[in-house]
C-alpha cells in the first residue's frame, strides 16, 4: 500500500529511515536517509542498494536486511558502513508491504563506549597490580557496588554476596569488627573520612590485612556518595611490624649503653637519642627528636674541629677524635663519627657515639704530673736520707 499517511509518517521520522520492498525496491526515503546515503531522493527510490552502493555487497547491514525480507523476521543491531565509515544502529521491521529500517548513527556513542572499556580495563589491571579493589556506598540507602576485585580480596567471586554492611562483616576479624563499622558509622554521621587498617578472615580461612580509604563525594541534588578503595597490605604490615621489633631492639641497645648515642640524618636534624643522653644533657629524648643539632647545640658549631668531623661524617668518612674538653660540660669525650649508608653507598645519617673519658684523662695528667716531679728529684737524694 503506497499510502499518503505512511510518506508522511515516514517522512516524520526523527533519524535516518527508508521503506523497502525488497533490495530493489526502495519505495519511501526521509530526509534523514538522503544525508546519510549522501543522494537525492529520485537517486533512491526504485533502486537496488547494491547497485548503487558496490562497497556494501558483504556489508553485515545488508546481510541483516536481506534475512529479514527472506525470513520475514524482524531484527536489529549494530553495524559499520563502509560507505560512511559510521557506526549506525540498524532495526529492521516487517509491514505488509516490505521492511522499514530505522538507522541511527551511535558513532559518537561507540567511541564513548570504547574509551569506558579501554578505561575500565585499565582500571582493572591497576587494581590487580596495586592489590586493591574499589567500592561505593549510599548511606541513605545502604546500597552499595563491589568491583570482580573487591570480591577477590575476600576469597569470593563476584557477586557471590551481597555487597554492603550486611554481609562483608562476617569476613572480618572479631577484634576489628566493632572498629571497623564504627568507621562507617562516624561517615554516616557526617565526620571526616579516615582511612582504617584491620583484619580479615578470607572465605578459605586464610588472615590479611586490609587498608580502606574513602572519599565523600557529594551530588547536586543533595545524595552523598562514598567512594573508597581497600587494599591487602598484608606483606606490608609485616614488613612494617619487623621493623617496628628490629627499631624497638636497636633502640634497647644504644639505651643500655655507657656511651652517649644519638643519630642525625643529611639536614643535620636528630632522629635517635638514647638514655645517657638524657641523664647527661638533661634533655628527654621527645625534646630532642626532630630537632636540629645546630639548634640544640649551638656551642658545637662554633668549634671548627668539632663542625668539620661532622661534615666528614655526612660525606661518607668515618672520623675519631681523641680525648676532646664537652663544649658544656665539664667532661672529657672521644668521639666517633660513623657514617650509615644504603645498599647505593649513600651516607643518609651519621652515628655519633661520645664515650666518657673524663676518668682516664684526669688519671693521666696525674701520673703525668708524678712523673714530672719523679724527674725532677736529683740523684742520691733517697739515699743520703
Amino acid at each position: 500500500m503506497n499510502s499518503p499517511a505512511r510518506s508522511c509518517t515516514i517522512q516524520s521520522i526523527p533519524v535516518t529511515s527508508l521503506f523497502l520492498s525488497s533490495l530493489i525496491g526502495m519505495r519511501y526515503v526521509n530526509p534523514k536517509a538522503e544525508s546519510f546515503w549522501q543522494k537525492n531522493k529520485q537517486d533512491l527510490l526504485g533502486k537496488n542498494i547494491i547497485d548503487l552502493f558496490a562497497i556494501l555487497k558483504e556489508n553485515e547491514a545488508i546481510k541483516a536486511i536481506s534475512n529479514t525480507l527472506e525470513s520475514h523476521e524482524e531484527s536489529a543491531g549494530e553495524y559499520y558502513s563502509e560507505l560512511t565509515n559510521r557506526w549506525i544502529y540498524l532495526s529492521c521491521t516487517i509491514t505488509g508491504e516490505g521492511v522499514i529500517l530505522l538507522f541511527y548513527d551511535i558513532t559518537d556513542r561507540r567511541k564513548i563506549d570504547e574509551r569506558l572499556e579501554l578505561q575500565n580495563t585499565v582500571y582493572e589491571h591497576a587494581e590487580e597490580i596495586a592489590n586493591m579493589g574499589t567500592w561505593t556506598w549510599n548511606p541513605d540507602n545502604n546500597d552499595s557496588f563491589y568491583s570482580d576485585k573487591m570480591f577477590s580480596l575476600f576469597g569470593l567471586k563476584p557477586d557471590e554476596v551481597q555487597p554492603g554492611f550486611d554481609t562483608i562483616p562476617q569476613f572480618i576479624h572479631k577484634d576489628d569488627r566493632d572498629r571497623v563499622l564504627k568507621a562507617a558509622s562516624n561517615l554516616k554521621e557526617g565526620q571526616k573520612p579516615v582511612g582504617v587498617e584491620y583484619r580479615v578472615i578470607r572465605k578459605d580461612g586464610v588472615e590479611r590485612v586490609f587498608r580502606n580509604k574513602v572519599k565523600k563525594i557529594s551530588k547536586e541534588n543533595g545524595e552523598t556518595i562514598f567512594v573508597g578503595t581497600t587494599q591487602d597490605i598484608t606483606e606490608e604490615s609485616f614488613l612494617r611490624r619487623q621493623l617496628e621489633e628490629r627499631s624497638n631492639y636497636a633502640e634497647s641497645i644504644i639505651d643500655a649503653s655507657i656511651n652517649r648515642i644519638l643519630v642525625y640524618d643529611r639536614s643535620f636534624t636528630i632522629i635517635a637519642w638514647n638514655l645517657k643522653s638524657e641523664k647527661e644533657m638533661g634533655i628527654p629524648k621527645e625534646k630532642a627528636i626532630g630537632k636540629k643539632l645546630y639548634d640544640l647545640f649551638p656551642k658545637v658549631w662554633e668549634d671548627h674541629e668539632l663542625r668539620e668531623a661532622h661534615k666528614q661524617a655526612l660525606a661518607g668518612n668515618y672520623v675519631h677524635l681523641k680525648a676532646k674538653k664537652s663544649t658544656y660540660l665539664d667532661v672529657f669525650y672521644e668521639r666517633f663519627y660513623v657514617p650509615l649508608k644504603n645498599e647505593k653507598d649513600e651516607t643518609y645519617a651519621v652515628l655519633f657515639i661520645m664515650h666518657n673519658v673524663t676518668d682516664m684523662v684526669h688519671t693521666s695528667r696525674q701520673l703525668a704530673s708524678v712523673n714530672k716531679t719523679l724527674q725532677q728529684k736529683k740523684p742520691g737524694t733517697c739515699a743520703e736520707k
